[in-house]
């Protein structure tokens, strides 16, 4: 995401938040998922979200929005998760599935 673009996404919600509009749960939520650039993960990153979460390649592919065989390539290091993929593989282990529905 370009830096223009998140900068005024946090200033719109701290506006919405100042404004009454948002919560302070709220408020803390958007900050807890926050905009930074996630770091890269490796092949046994996603193998052991995985495992914590006790899916399949199948099922964390439903989740995220990829196929099962994307899944397979970031775990066997043939691939690695960028962009979306990568922030929700980041929700993912900080979440739980929860953190996704």
């Amino acid at each position: 995401m370009r830096p223009r673009i998140r900068e005024a996404i946090t200033e719109t919600v701290i506006d919405l938040y100042e404004g009454g509009f948002l919560t302070k749960a709220q408020l803390a939520k958007f900050k807890g998922i926050g905009f930074n650039k996630s770091k890269p993960m490796s092949s046994r990153g996603v193998k052991r979200i995985r495992a914590k979460q006790g899916v399949s390649q199948a099922v964390l592919a439903h989740y995220l929005g990829v196929t099962k065989s994307t899944v397979a390539q970031w775990e066997q290091g043939v691939k690695k998760p960028s962009g979306p993929s990568l922030k929700l593989l980041s929700i993912l282990d900080k979440n739980g599935l929860s953190g996704l529905l």
